[in-house]
């Protein structure tokens, strides 16, 4: 990746409740500078435009909807930008000067370039004053820069397990509870047996996981590791154990599909009965099961359980406020009641099944996380959203911290996951020396190990 320079809620109450200077932020289970329900006082005669560039289109109509009642004074607006093309939109924008966000949504596949930037306010520094205590440790490697400034909140908290179609367990194996289906797959030389016994049962056409793309993300996210020092890149380290173990499984037999990662195909198999484990967060069951199954074909027949060799951190979005902004106070209203509090994020969870990296959201008897919501249906009433946070959550390995190699370096391991696919044969240090290739070819100053 060429290195990029570009350097370049309240209602209004009284005087006194307005953006705090100074002063430390409360915990989120306080009202972060929330404002009153129903208060008017001093609302403003025009109201403070601000935009955010994300896609998922769904929570940001929610939040549109909701600042519009909770913040008078502000008109939200949001721009859809898929992931694939917010880099060079925004490198765009910065270049021209031009129509760049207030609100920046960075998934985590482009936050060490973005971060890199130095676009994005400190939110530890005045006048935000973020305590990232307030967090779990396992986030915040992947939301500060390499200054260790925390320049973005999560959207989301991503630990991640199986989704697993109950018909088809039950169908093949007898099972369909989350405890003993994770039996089937506790660990990976249970989980190849198991895939092997499937062939036999299910013949052709059934397959343990929708394709090696997706059994390399999963143990790609279970070894994650710091593998990069200044100009140096450890390949080797991060990635050969994740080679290996994938080609180990697929070259013992388990049947996988061969669906590249979001393909119609990959997306099909939510709903034809063709897989049985789904690499799945709370996010997922929005993005990947209802937005696949708009007839709700699969409504209830959904499981969530463990994934052989632990959770991992799967995906993720986060959110920062642009430096050249000229409405940091209303961008961080907006970040902070939506990012912080228990009243901000509970609609979020309710509607969209998403859980946040808070912690106030899980402690207390009343905590939200005890809640229903939404999507449990799919689920035939079970809360994966505490399965996951009791199970995996707690004690989840962290991120890796992001810099400015880093989108490079997933880009290409995208593409060699995707050689996987179209070369069933590839061994895992042919699957190393082709990513290593690629990253040099991108990447000439770099020393790769």
């Amino acid at each position: 990746m060429k290195r990029i320079i570009a350097k370049a809620v309240t209602f209004l109450l009284a005087a006194s409740m307005l953006f705090t200077g100074c002063g430390s932020t409360p915990a989120p289970s306080s009202s972060v500078n929330a404002p009153e329900s129903g208060s008017t006082v001093g609302a403003p005669t025009e109201k403070v435009k601000i935009v955010e560039w994300s896609q998922g289109e769904k929570v940001l109509k929610l939040k549109q909807q909701i600042i519009a009642e909770r913040f008078p004074n502000i008109d939200y607006q949001y721009v859809l930008v898929n992931n694939n093309d917010y880099l060079t939109k925004l490198q765009t924008a910065l270049a021209t000067g031009t129509d760049v966000p207030d609100i920046i949504t960075v998934e985590i596949s482009n936050r060490g370039a973005v971060f890199d930037m130095d676009i994005l306010e400190n939110l530890e520094a005045e006048p935000y004053n973020y305590d990232r205590s307030q967090l779990f440790e396992a986030v915040v490697p992947a939301l500060t820069n390499d200054r260790d400034e925390l320049v973005s909140l999560d959207n989301q908290f991503c630990p991640s397990g199986f989704a697993y179609n109950r018909e088809l367990t039950k169908k093949y194996f007898g099972v369909e509870e989350p405890d003993d289906v994770y039996a089937l797959v506790k660990d990976w030389d249970t989980f190849i047996e198991t895939g092997k016994k499937l062939k036999e049962v299910a013949g052709d056409g059934v397959y343990m996981m929708q394709g090696m793309y997706d059994l390399l993300e999963l143990l790609a996210g279970q070894t994650t590791t710091d593998y990069i020092e200044g100009d140096t890149i450890n390949l080797t380290a991060r990635y050969q154990e994740a080679f290996e173990k994938a080609c180990e499984i697929r070259d013992a037999g388990v049947p996988l599909g061969s669906n590249e990662k979001n393909s119609t195909s990959w997306n099909a198999a939510y709903t034809d009965g063709s897989v049985l484990f789904f690499n799945h967060a709370s996010w997922s069951t929005n993005s990947c099961i209802a937005s696949n199954d708009e007839e709700q074909k699969t409504m209830g027949q959904w499981g969530f359980c463990m994934a052989p060799g632990g959770g991992w951190m799967n995906g993720g979005t986060s959110i920062g406020i642009y430096k050249g902004s000229e409405h940091k106070e209303e961008a961080w209203q907006i970040i902070q009641y939506f990012q912080g509090t228990l009243e901000g994020y509970e609609p979020i969870y309710d509607q969209l099944g998403w859980i946040p990296s808070f912690k106030a959201f899980y402690e207390g008897d009343d905590a939200l996380i005890n809640n229903d919501f939404r999507y449990a249906d799919w689920f035939g009433g079970q809360n994966i959203c505490k399965y996951i946070y009791d199970n995996i959550g707690v004690g989840i390995k962290p991120y890796e911290h992001v810099n400015i190699y880093s989108t490079t370096v997933m880009e290409c391991f995208r593409d060699t996951s995707l050689q996987f696919l179209i070369n069933p044969q590839m061994t895992a240090q042919e699957g190393m020396q082709y990513m290593t290739e690629k990253l040099q070819s991108q990447e000439p100053g770099v020393t790769i190990q």
